[in-house]
């Protein structure tokens, strides 16, 4: 008899071998686990977590809506037209066609081919994962009530910064974490080709950039902690047995288990799983629908316009489930920003460190831009004249205090990056509406033509422009200056500093992981145009280089409920007519949005930022020691970057010098996936000949004005 999300009391063996007979014969529970009310605890054997996931049944009707609101959210996503044929091997890409997908989709609920709600919004988080953008994002919170955990995670070291890496477990003993034993083998593959395999095909690491992705699987270093890595944590069920054998020749067979994420009050059986987990009130609904309502005046209106309070900029990206946060440092901070966010640290005489763990603030954006200008110019009074800029782990943030820390640093620079969206016909009505989008992000106000002069109209900016097989809005430049004019709740920022240049550019170095993204890009972006150098550690045990940029490049994401709710008030609440505006989704998510802008460089305009493989200037492999004592990272920096020490780039990938894809030969990579079972959707090149749109903006351009261009 198939269990339910009923609470249930597990203790003797009868019962866990009969759990285990009914989902197969290699899943594992542990024979040794005393009796307890699982749920009430939050920890619970990982099989029973899933019954009572897969328990949901399927809702055809509610998925037909889903599919048909995704359709209408996917329209504002701003780069989808270059995975139809990725044009950077070095990311290892897969061709994907959305629209192939979503149809797929499709016919398996009209057809009812879905088992369970499990099922379906799986194949959700998988569509979405394909982008590998982690401002494109789908996770329901039906998909993702539980999280799957074990108690090895996973980091690879190296005898020296300058060699390769080998898998080692690794092991929270108090506030540290110690490297364990080497690990040789996975499954009964080698350990790195089964991790190198994994890269490309789970779902659930987010990194454009596969090194970047390989650094997710470990446990790795963000601006102030490490956190476990995804290789012991996540959210995928994963039936296959999973082994470990270590160097001297023995082996580990892995005990999975799980932890309950939601309240454990918010349901009692499978049917309250699904109405109190699954799917949003109307009145949820309804106040995330009108959030923006009565907030802005109409065009031409004498009143003036009330602030929206809506998301200005890109939001911090990656969230890492529930692992503790500890490390342990033999230096102190000079100096700190609330909650470490920010902290200043003397490497020795002539080197400061300043880490910056994200561009987002628990108090105002002057205080956050503040702390930099403070240790600045405590490191200029004090003599200091190198600095070190650790981003490691720096998911973004806002936009504002990326650009504004670049500023300080480069005070005479013209600090250029361009930004354009996807047009499409629900942008078109919300800026083309009566209703002012001013102080809104939509502000036209905000943005210059690229020869710095103004817009003359919305129409202007919208275009569309044909590009890419695709339509977009013109290539606009942010007026900082501007933004920061209508500010008038004392958190403008400086639209300026003076001079001179605080440090020299050679004497100021970049640290990352890879793991650096959204406002963080836009930081580092601004920084390497000004010549500054990069050093990154970590990534895919070999030679060659690696990105200082990980993660996506573009300058803002937009969540479904903003896009909803502007919409409506935007074009008045008069939106029940227009069949291309999206409403709120009744499905209750974690995290849904799109990437709404696409970042361009001045001088090179073939492609986004995020299809650029730039690669730092230098490359290190992670030690032991750097594990437990972050400040080992950082003399290693400075012994690359000033000192002329060996790098791991140095080294040859697969016998090929300093080639920056171990596959990429200017044709697309295929996927290795032995021993995974993941899928992410529909490959373009497996489209139907008779499939006629390229894209969902096609389909509604051609559905509005009867022509595809």
């Amino acid at each position: 008899m198939k269990s339910s999300c009923a609470v249930p009391h597990w203790g003797n063996g009868a019962e866990k071998a009969a759990l285990r007979g009914r989902l197969g014969a290699n899943s594992l529970i542990s024979p040794n686990r005393a009796p307890v009310s699982y749920l009430a605890s939050r920890e619970i054997p990982e099989l029973l977590a899933y019954e009572c996931l897969t328990s949901v049944p399927f809702h055809q009707d509610e998925a037909l809506d889903t599919l048909r609101q995704l359709r209408l959210f996917l329209q504002f996503y701003s780069a989808q037209t270059y995975f139809l044929s990725p044009p950077t091997p070095e990311l290892e890409l897969a061709p994907f066609d959305l629209n192939k997908t979503l149809s797929k989709i499709e016919s398996r609920v009209r057809h009812n081919k879905y088992e369970n709600e499990h099922s379906f919004n799986g194949d959700l988080f998988n569509l979405f994962s394909a982008f590998r953008d982690t401002h494109v994002r789908f996770m329901t919170k039906c998909y993702s009530a539980f999280s799957f955990e074990h108690d090895y995670p996973i980091i690879a070291v190296s005898d020296s910064p300058s060699s390769i890496p080998k898998i080692h477990a690794v092991e929270k003993v108090g506030n540290n974490w110690e490297v364990r034993d080497e690990i040789s083998k996975i499954n009964g593959d080698d350990a790195v080709e089964y991790l190198m395999g994994m890269v490309n095909v789970h779902p659930e690491l987010s990194w454009v950039d596969p090194d970047a992705r390989w650094n997710q699987l470990m446990v790795h270093y963000t601006g102030n902690d490490y956190v476990g890595g995804l290789f012991a944590r996540r959210y995928t069920f994963d039936e296959n047995e999973l082994v470990l054998t270590w160097a001297n020749g023995t082996s580990t067979l892995v005990e999975w288990k799980s932890r309950l994420l939601v309240p454990r009050n918010s349901f009692n059986s499978t049917d309250t799983f699904y109405s109190n987990v699954c799917i949003r009130s109307e009145k949820e609904i309804e106040k995330t629908r009108t959030l923006y309502s009565g907030r802005l005046k109409y065009k031409n209106s004498t009143e003036s316009t009330s602030k929206a309070k809506g998301k200005r900029e890109a939001l911090p990206l990656y969230k890492e489930p529930l692992w503790s946060r500890s490390t342990n440092r033999t230096l102190k901070p000079i100096m700190s920003f609330t909650d470490n966010v920010i902290q200043l640290f003397s490497l020795d005489n002539e080197t400061a460190v300043l880490v910056i763990g994200d561009f987002k603030s628990s108090e105002t954006l002057v205080s956050f831009a503040g702390f930099i200008s403070k240790a600045i110019s405590y490191l200029k009074d004090k003599g200091t004249p190198k600095i070190i800029i650790d981003v490691t782990g720096n998911g973004g943030g806002s936009l504002a205090l990326g650009n504004d820390a670049a500023m300080q640093f480069f005070p005479t620079a013209d600090h250029y990056f361009g930004t354009n969206m996807r047009w499409n016909p629900a942008l078109q009505a919300m800026l083309t509406s009566n209703i002012d989008p001013n102080r809104t992000f939509w502000d036209l106000g905000q943005y210059h033509k690229m020869d710095g002069s103004d817009f003359s109209s919305y129409q202007e900016f919208l275009g569309p422009v044909r590009s890419d097989g695709d339509y977009f809005t013109r290539i606009a430049r942010p007026d900082l200056a501007e933004r920061n004019a209508e500010k008038s709740d004392g958190s403008a920022l400086p639209a300026a500093y003076k001079g001179p240049q605080p440090f020299k550019t050679e004497n100021i170095i970049i640290v990352s992981s890879g793991m650096c993204a959204s406002t963080c890009a836009v930081f580092v972006e601004a920084m390497s145009e000004q010549g500054v150098r990069s050093v990154v550690f970590g990534g895919r045990a070999r030679g060659g280089p690696m990105q200082t940029v990980g993660g996506t490049k573009g300058t803002q994401d937009i969540s479904f409920d903003d896009i909803a709710a502007w919409a409506y008030a935007l074009l008045d609440g008069k939106t029940e007519a227009l069949d291309y505006i999206p409403d709120v989704m009744s499905l209750a998510t974690v995290d849904a949005s799109v990437n709404l802008r696409n970042s361009w460089r001045k001088d090179n305009q073939a492609l986004p930022i995020e299809f650029i493989y730039d690669p730092a200037k230098y490359r290190l492999s992670y030690t032991a020691e750097m594990i437990r004592y972050p400040e080992a990272m950082w003399r290693a920096s400075k012994d690359v970057a000033w000192n002329g020490a060996k790098q791991l780039s140095d080294l040859p990938v697969n016998g090929k010098k300093n080639r920056a894809s171990q596959d990429a030969s200017g044709s697309t990579v295929k996927l290795k996936s032995k021993n995974h079972s993941y899928s992410n959707g529909e490959s373009a090149g497996s489209a139907d000949k008779d499939l006629t749109w390229s894209s969902i903006g096609q389909l509604i351009w051609y559905k509005l004005y009867g022509r595809t261009r």
